[in-house]
């Protein structure tokens, strides 16, 4: 039962780093995107 235990909690850690990186991702993305808007703007202006 303690092995099972185990996995399970590194499973859980494993899940939250995942979800950690995906965020950083996803902020990346979203920067990149604002900064493609603001370049669209100035090009036209």
């Amino acid at each position: 039962m303690k092995d099972i235990i185990n996995e399970n909690k590194k499973d859980v850690q494993a899940a939250k780093r995942d979800k950690k990186a995906v965020k950083k991702i996803r902020r990346r993305e979203s920067h990149k995107f604002l900064f493609d808007m603001v370049s669209v703007l100035f090009s036209r202006g």
